[in-house]
């Protein structure tokens, strides 16, 4: 396993938080600059791509535009968890490597998912958002989509809810190809309704 994990690890890309108010899952950190984290990040890194010329930072420039279009940059800002569903991280044309039923990717894979899924029950987020396709494969949230929506123009998903564990779960497209800005926009505020209805949700006795 340590053979396809040279590029690398990232599993926080912000503080951890109990009950945020999103959580955010992409797919696989970028490969530009390998790094090992010793401790989580003390803020969430996402808001340091925002002004950063160049391709590696693409994902999340587009977050913190979409977000402030969306009303929700507060909320990325000071009650979002975010992680990838693979921990090593790679260039992107590693990116289907990671979907291969067998052999070190695979078990990375297995390995990663298995504790998103236990971050997100410990965490408690009121959403959680998954961007794109390899990231609902890798979840195994591909069959479980409903209100289902397609781009015409490239046959990309473009949004859909499912649940994730206890979690209401929502699709939006990649941000770094294939997406189309207002249905990220859209995808944003569905979950920051979800969340908000969470939030008002009387607690269980």
């Amino acid at each position: 396993m340590a053979a396809v994990g040279t590029h690398g690890f990232t599993i926080l890309y912000g503080p951890p938080i109990q009950r945020p108010d999103l959580f955010l899952i992409s797919f696989q950190g970028g490969g530009a600059a390998p790094v090992v984290y010793e401790r989580w990040p003390e803020r969430f890194r996402y808001l340091d791509n925002e002004h950063k010329p160049g391709n590696a930072f693409k994902f999340g420039r587009n977050l913190c535009v979409y977000s402030r279009q969306a009303g929700l940059y507060d909320v990325l800002a000071t009650s979002t968890v975010a992680v990838p569903a693979v921990f090593p991280c790679g260039p992107g044309d590693f990116a289907n490597c990671w979907l291969k039923g067998s052999g070190a990717y695979a078990r990375w894979r297995r390995f990663s998912v298995e504790w998103v899924a236990r971050m997100v029950d410990a965490f408690e987020p009121k959403a959680v958002l998954v961007f794109g396709k390899k990231a609902a494969e890798a979840l195994g949230l591909s069959a479980q989509w409903r209100d289902v929506e397609v781009n015409p123009n490239n046959n990309f998903m473009t949004f859909g809810r499912a649940r994730y564990g206890r979690t209401e779960a929502i699709f939006c497209g990649h941000l770094s190809q294939g997406y189309v800005g207002s249905a990220v926009v859209r995808s944003l505020r569905v979950a920051a309704d979800v969340a908000g209805e969470a939030g008002s949700s009387p607690e269980p006795r």
